[in-house]
């Protein structure tokens, strides 16, 4: 994988080296934890959905290699499917507790109907879903609840990600 995005960017001398971000959901999010965990100088930043990675396989010294990676986690807290205390949660708190500067992590009740078609806020998404909120660009407040805020003022998932650079 990391050597397609490499090859793509070389290929593509209108890319800002200085800028390239991964994200992904579920397993797309295991695997954009994972090209960070074994190639952490070469992203910009990262955005995860529904990760599918487990807390319990990433090292301390894995852990101390990614702090200073931007990272934005995007979960819901009724997921089944990737389970929040036993991927994101727990990692997000490790890496808060390893010094990381720039984490954040939405953390929602239920993943819910954002355009009103099935119901709004009454009608519930499979908890899994929480992707819903990142490519809406809805993801705008951090683990305790608050908005995120970028040069004090609230900032969105999209708008966070466009900021970051190495």
């Amino acid at each position: 994988m990391i050597a397609l995005i490499k090859d793509f960017v070389q290929k593509n001398p209108g890319i800002d080296s200085d800028r390239i971000y991964i994200g992904g959901c579920s397993n797309g999010g295991y695997m954009s934890l994972k090209l960070l965990l074994n190639h952490p100088d070469y992203f910009a930043a990262g955005y995860i959905s529904a990760l599918a990675y487990h807390n319990e396989f990433v090292s301390e010294d894995q852990l101390n290699s990614i702090k200073n990676i931007p990272m934005w986690f995007v979960h819901s807290k009724d997921d089944t499917t990737t389970v929040p205390e036993e991927t994101v949660i727990p990692l997000y708190e490790r890496l808060v507790a390893a010094g990381a500067p720039n984490v954040h992590l939405s953390l929602y009740d239920h993943v819910t109907d954002l355009n009103g078609i099935y119901g709004g806020e009454d009608y519930h998404f499979p908890g899994h879903w929480s992707w819903i909120y990142s490519h809406a660009n809805d993801a705008d407040f951090g683990y305790d609840g608050k908005p995120v805020l970028m040069d004090n003022r609230p900032i969105t998932i999209m708008e966070w990600l466009a900021q970051q650079h190495k």
